[in-house]
């Protein structure tokens, strides 16, 4: 007969060698530095967002501009003669615009309006 031997040896090493290994990771293992940069970044420019200014806005009295574009295979002027009005308060709202297609019923309703026309 022979006598009983108990073969504890292999599995007992290798569980002490993977918990000695996940002990290691968890004790060796830093946190990230705290950032010297902010992290919100505005996504239009890449510059990061600033307090909101305070006072009154710079603006000039009056904005012209002139477009000058291809729209449906005619050539299209579009001029800008407005005035503009900066009103007297503390805070101002901030929306944010993105470009559309209109139909073509829609835009000869904005057309034929003339809300900038008086008279």
């Amino acid at each position: 007969m022979q006598p009983n031997v108990q073969r504890h040896g292999k599995p007992r090493a290798l569980s002490l060698a993977l918990l000695l290994v996940f002990l290691l990771a968890a004790l060796l293992t830093a946190c990230q530095p705290t950032p010297t940069k902010d992290i919100v970044v505005n996504k239009g420019d890449g510059t990061t967002i600033a307090e909101a200014p305070t006072g009154r806005y710079a603006a000039p009295e009056r904005y012209t501009d002139e477009l000058t574009f291809q729209a449906a295979g005619v050539d299209t002027r579009v001029q800008v003669d407005a005035a503009v009005s900066v009103p007297e308060v503390e805070r101002y709202p901030v929306y944010a615009v993105s470009p559309a297609a209109y139909p073509e019923a829609t835009a000869r309703q904005f057309i034929s309006a003339k809300p900038w026309r008086s008279g």
